[in-house]
């Protein structure tokens, strides 16, 4: 089973319309999760375009571990639990 750090995760999602809340996450299903991680991923590469060259590969791995946790849940739904 994939066990989710709700206070880091809360950490990684600076979404302004869509913050990360760990109650909810909690009552999504799988593939809400992998959505809602698809779509945090897609707004924080968009602050990653529009971010100053300092702070852009903090914004950009950020995005990498968005998509990384909905690759990771996917494949948990596919194969079951590694």
């Amino acid at each position: 089973m994939l066990r989710i750090n709700a206070k880091i995760v809360g950490t990684w999602s600076l979404a302004k319309n869509n913050p990360f809340n760990p109650a909810e996450w909690v009552a999504m299903t799988p593939v809400e999760r992998v959505r809602h991680c698809r779509i945090w991923a897609a707004e924080e590469q968009q602050r990653a375009d529009e971010a100053p060259s300092h702070i852009k590969a903090a914004h950009k791995k950020i995005v990498e571990q968005w998509l990384r946790l909905a690759d990771k849940i996917e494949h948990e739904l596919r194969d079951g639990p590694s």
